[in-house]
């Protein structure tokens, strides 16, 4: 007998590099939060930036308006945040 078996995979690793700052900390005003964590999310993200240094020469500074940073214990939170007022096609 040949059985079939269906698979369904779903990759959210790429899904918190899609949270935009401003986007996130618009919806996240909208909620009962107290103050002080609004403004320490918000300068969480305020300000980050990457440059790479390569063969002694580094590159100009980029700053980051998107994604979350690996590993802070914010990304499934924020990617929560944004997309909870996402609605059906």
């Amino acid at each position: 007998m040949i059985g079939s078996v269906t698979l369904i995979y779903l990759d959210f690793f790429k899904a918190f590099d899609m949270v935009c700052h401003s986007t996130m900390t618009t919806k996240l005003a909208k909620l009962h939060i107290p103050d002080g964590i609004y403004n320490w999310v918000v300068n969480f993200l305020k300000g980050r930036g990457h440059m790479t240094k390569y063969s002694g020469r580094t590159s100009a500074i980029l700053y980051i308006n998107e994604s979350i940073v690996q590993g802070s214990g914010l990304g499934s939170t924020a990617f929560a945040i944004t997309a909870s007022d996402l609605n059906k096609p």
